[in-house]
């Protein structure tokens, strides 16, 4: 082909060079890269399915449904295909909406599988009185979602508050409250093992 004049000289060099030829490659390179090829053509290769592996591993990751929600009254974690944390948020006073969004929350979570509950109720939380009104445990006694709860409360005043609502509300499982969070995880352990 024609340079037209006063091209740089790299042009000139460029034009002179064949399309087909790579010009930093040795012909070891040249090798390998044909190696390659012929590797990523055998489907009894990892290589010849690494495409395929990324997409699926992306698209997973995509998916993946997170184990972990919060809510305005509390931070609820699914720790482990059998065990379901709620830890409620200090500070806070708990309303009858509240309760029923945490309730709602940790069942999606649970995903219709069976689950131990481990609820942690910290000293600093003031509730309203018609949250005692309510049976919060009600459609898990009839699924038979939970297997068992334990309630780690943070004051003698929440210890009698639950005692009087589980008295009220029969669990229907296996039911422990304690001060001890370790306690309450040996307890679970215990009845989910």
């Amino acid at each position: 082909p024609a340079i037209p004049s006063g091209a740089p000289d790299r042009q000139v060099a460029a034009a002179a060079i064949p399309k087909n030829t790579d010009p930093e490659s040795t012909s070891a390179e040249r090798g390998l890269k044909n190696r390659k090829a012929a590797t990523a053509k055998d489907p009894n290769t990892l290589r010849a399915h690494r495409p395929h592996l990324r997409k699926l591993l992306f698209s997973a990751l995509m998916m993946a449904p997170s184990f972990e929600r919060h809510t305005a009254a509390a931070h609820i974690v699914r720790v482990r295909p059998d065990l379901v944390e709620v830890r409620y948020r200090s500070g806070i006073t708990l309303s009858k909406e509240d309760l029923s969004e945490v309730q709602r929350t940790r069942r999606e979570l649970m995903a219709g599988q069976q689950c131990g509950l481990l609820i942690v109720l910290p000293p600093e939380l003031d509730f309203q009185l018609a949250v005692m009104n309510n049976d919060y445990l009600a459609e898990d006694r009839r699924t038979g979602a939970v297997r068992a709860v334990a309630v780690v409360v943070g004051s003698r005043m929440f210890e009698m508050l639950v005692k009087l609502h589980v008295e009220y509300f029969a669990p229907g499982f296996p039911f422990h409250i304690t001060h001890d969070e370790g306690a309450a995880r040996t307890w679970l352990d215990e009845h989910l093992g």
